[in-house]
């Protein structure tokens, strides 16, 4: 997972893309994510730089710290639910296929540093 700084810098660069939200279904079922995230004040739109016909949604300060709270149980449940259910082995060859396709997709997106692995005692891999 990024650590503060990282996801800082990510989420407040106008170039990041919710590609997500892409992959979850339709513009019009993207509008309306951004709409109750709006309305709850989770985030605001924001016109693209030298693009008018492009919007950004833009996480506000509440919506950073939405994503703050929730961050720790959803890294617990992803540890236990697809990290700890593999051997090192699977998960080696898990991260290996991810990131084929991460490069294959985005060849220009700026990778974030994962922290060091861990074993599952959860100390320091060397």
């Amino acid at each position: 997972m990024p650590d503060g700084d990282e996801w800082q810098e990510a989420r407040s660069g106008r170039d990041v893309e919710f590609a997500w939200c892409r992959a979850c279904g339709s513009t019009s079922g993207v509008t309306r994510l951004v709409d109750r995230l709006e309305r709850g004040g989770l985030a605001t739109r924001e016109t693209a730089p030298g693009d008018r016909r492009s919007t950004y949604a833009v996480l506000t300060a509440a919506g950073a710290d939405k994503i703050d709270q929730a961050l720790p149980a959803y890294s617990d449940a992803v540890r236990h639910w697809l990290i700890d259910q593999l051997t090192p082995e699977q998960l080696d060859g898990l991260l290996a296929a991810l990131r084929i396709l991460r490069d294959r997709l985005r060849p220009d997106s700026a990778t974030i540093t994962p922290p060091m692995a861990e074993d599952r005692t959860g100390t320091a891999a060397g």
